[in-house]
Formats: C-alpha cells, sequence, structure tokens
C-alpha cells in the first residue's frame, strides 16, 4: 500500500495558511534532489477563473535553472516535473507568481511531492512519497521535536534534517542560534550551533539528531531579528537495514500555543499512533490531555506537568484500541501562560499486525496555529491524487462544545 506522507495541520488551520498565502503576490516552494528523489509541483485553481501563472526554479546557492508557464482553468490543478531542470543531488526554491507580473494568488494553492522509487519490477512502486505545502513565512522563535529512534526497533538511527529558508526577496542574510534540548529539557551546548547567514533565496540542512544515534529532543530557532520572515522544518527518513528506505515525512517548525489543539488519531491499517507534546518555553507546563474514539467518548482524561523545554509521548493505542479513529487535544489549563505547547500526532503504519513493529509507511499531524477565534471559510478544498496507486481520506471532526 502507498500511503502519500502530507502533513495534515490541525483541524482547523488549513483555511488560515491558505488565506496567509492568499494575501502574497508569490508562493514559495522548496525542492530536495538528493536520495534519487523525483520533484513534483502540484498546483491548484480553486477560482471560477483561468489563472496563468510563472514558476522559476533556483538552487541554494542562487543559480538559476529555468522557468516556465502554468496555464490552470478554472478549478483545475496540474503537476509540474522538476528532475527536468538537473535537479539531482542538490536543493532549493522554487517561486509562483502571475505570469503578468502581478495580481493577487488567493486562489492559488498546492504543494511539492517527493518520490523515492524503487527498481522497475519491484513489489511495490515507491520506497516513499512525502508532500510539504508552499511555504508560509513566519518570525520569532519557532520550535520542533527531533527523534532519530527507529520506530521499527532497529539499530540504525532515523535521519533528521533541519532545513531553514529565507525568501528571495529579504534584503540581508537571515542569522540565528539553534538550541538543541536532549528529552529532558537539558540545554545541549555541544550540539546547538549558530546560523551565520542564510543568503535570500537561499536553503540549507543541518544535521540534528541522528549525528548522536537513537535521541529525542527539542530545538529552538531563534533569530536575531525579530521581524525576518523565514521558514523551517524538519524532514526524517527512516532507513532500512539493507540501505534502503522505509518511509519519510516533515513537520513543520511552529511557534507553538497554549490554545487547545485538536488532531485525529488513527491506529487504522494497522497503524501506531503516537501522541506527542512538547513544552518550548522556559516555564513548567500544566496540560490537560484528552484522547477521544470516533464516536466522541473519552478514553482518556488527565492532567500533566512539562518541565521547561521537555516532552511527553502518549501510544495512543493503548486508548482506541486497533484499527481505530479519535482525536488527540491538549491545552494548557491556564490559557493564558506562557507556556506555548507543540502538538502532534505521528502515524506509523504496517502491512499487518504479524509484520508490527515493521514500519511499512509514516505520516503526522501537527497543530501549527490555532483558529479558535476566527471564522471559518464557506467552502474547503483538499488536493487529491490517486496515482500509483495511492489512497486518499478526507479526515473530518467535530469539535467539543
Amino acid at each position: 500500500m502507498l500511503v502519500l506522507a502530507l502533513l495534515a495541520s490541525s483541524l482547523a488551520a488549513m483555511p488560515e495558511q491558505a488565506e496567509a498565502q492568499g494575501r502574497q503576490t508569490r508562493l514559495l516552494g522548496v525542492w530536495n534532489g538528493f536520495n534519487e528523489h523525483a520533484v513534483v509541483v502540484e498546483v491548484n485553481n480553486t477560482s471560477d477563473s483561468d489563472a496563468d501563472l510563472l514558476l522559476t526554479v533556483q538552487t541554494s546557492a542562487g543559480i538559476a535553472l529555468g522557468a516556465e508557464q502554468i496555464k490552470l482553468p478554472a478549478k483545475g490543478t496540474q503537476h509540474v516535473a522538476l528532475n527536468k531542470y538537473g535537479i539531482v543531488d542538490n536543493h532549493g526554491t522554487y517561486v509562483i507568481t502571475a505570469a503578468n507580473g502581478g495580481g493577487s494568488l488567493e486562489d492559488i494553492s498546492g504543494l511539492t511531492v517527493f518520490y523515492r522509487f524503487l527498481p522497475p519490477g519491484s513489489v511495490e512502486p515507491l520506497e516513499y512519497a512525502f508532500a510539504i505545502p508552499f511555504v508560509e513565512l513566519k518570525t520569532g522563535i519557532v520550535a520542533g521535536i527531533y527523534n532519530s529512534f527507529d520506530p521499527s526497533g532497529g539499530v540504525n538511527p532515523v535521519f533528521n534534517w533541519l532545513s531553514v529558508v529565507a525568501p528571495p526577496d529579504a534584503r540581508t542574510p537571515f542569522r540565528a542560534t539553534v538550541q538543541v534540548y536532549d528529552q529532558g529539557g537539558t540545554l545541549d551546548t555541544a550540539r546547538s550551533f549558530r546560523i551565520a547567514g542564510i543568503e535570500p533565496g537561499q536553503r540549507l540542512d543541518f544535521p540534528l539528531g541522528h549525528e548522536q544515534g537513537q535521541v529525542v529532543g527539542i530545538y529552538r530557532i531563534v533569530p536575531d531579528s525579530g521581524t525576518y520572515p523565514y521558514s523551517a522544518f524538519l524532514s526524517r527518513y527512516n532507513q532500512s537495514p539493507d540501505g534502503g528506505f522505509r518511509s519519510a515525512f516533515f513537520l513543520e517548525s511552529v511557534s507553538g500555543s497554549c490554545s487547545p489543539e485538536t488532531l485525529p488519531a488513527s491506529t487504522m491499517d494497522p497503524a501506531t499512533n503516537w501522541g506527542e507534546i512538547a513544552n518550548i518555553s522556559s516555564e513548567t507546563a500544566v496540560v490537560d490531555v484528552l484522547v477521544r474514539d470516533q464516536s466522541g467518548v473519552v478514553r482518556r482524561d488527565e492532567q500533566i506537568r512539562l518541565a521547561p523545554y521537555s516532552q511527553q509521548h502518549f501510544l495512543l493505542n493503548v486508548d482506541l484500541g486497533s484499527r481505530n479513529l479519535g482525536t488527540f487535544s491538549a491545552a494548557c489549563s491556564n490559557p493564558d501562560a506562557p507556556t506555548p505547547l507543540l502538538v502532534q500526532s505521528v502515524y506509523y503504519g504496517h502491512l499487518n499486525s504479524q509484520t508490527a513493529p515493521l514500519v511499512e509507511w509514516a505520516y503526522a499531524s501537527q497543530a501549527t496555529e490555532s483558529l479558535a477565534d476566527a471564522a471559518l471559510p464557506a467552502v474547503f478544498h483538499a488536493p487529491i491524487n490517486t496515482f500509483l496507486g495511492a489512497f486518499n481520506w478526507y479526515k473530518t471532526a467535530a469539535g467539543a462544545v
């Protein structure tokens, strides 16, 4: 079974991301031609009018690789393969603008899909596939969880690569300090490092975890300037003993929130599902944790204390059992407390119950921004791609009233 490991944001976060992108006159994406990736940009037009766009590709060194025009019919989609631009063993960014040089892109959305193919004649077409939405620029401190433990129980650490991107229209290089904390929340000064400068349009990748073996912890990116817009994310690659790969997915670096965040939970197909919470502040966090099954029945309701910069993981299979659905949520007991949390739900799928814990695929859902006080749009849009036999599932849930 092929599972496209596209990050699923918090249940209400996707509309805000699309709205934030819509205020821009250009859209920014990332590509990675390492690891024999086939890279495809999926561009979607959700409006009732045709769109005429220009896609420009460049390396992280600022070398222009080419450009092409994209003509999208109303409600249409187009896939653009980037390998024709000579991206092998390189990485960089691309920019999408209106072909006439101006105009809003409020109805344009999309993502970049990365495929690692198996040799012809293999039982399955791919080792893995995952997707990264168009880049959403942020300011200030962002953070994330790194985890190089092999979910299959093997001896090889999972590769964790932290990517940091400066937008092409920035006027100065991006500079920051990356603070790395161990599982207990202690600052690891030896592993923390300085980003001396990322030039406009450049993307740099840094190893984060696997160089130390199998470890887990959090990282914080502290920019020199709190107003500089940038993007950051973590990619995880689970290597198999034969040198191939079992799975890959990405996690966005986020600012965190103390507001209630509800994420999908699933042990379907079957899967091992971990709910993960991290405290990215210098204050102890008191957190209310709630797990419900697909009927809304509460399966876990507890309060935990998280020391500064520490984290706790919950095996949701204990609450939901095998092949079940539900939700996983976390919130600060005091929503006004200055203790932002990272909340994510990570799924490790198995071929069948007999092959567990061997991982066949993996993906993650992640709380990005809280929309508790935001008005939701009347219409939602989601991309569909069933090529290569991929399954598509659209997840919905009703929040607590």
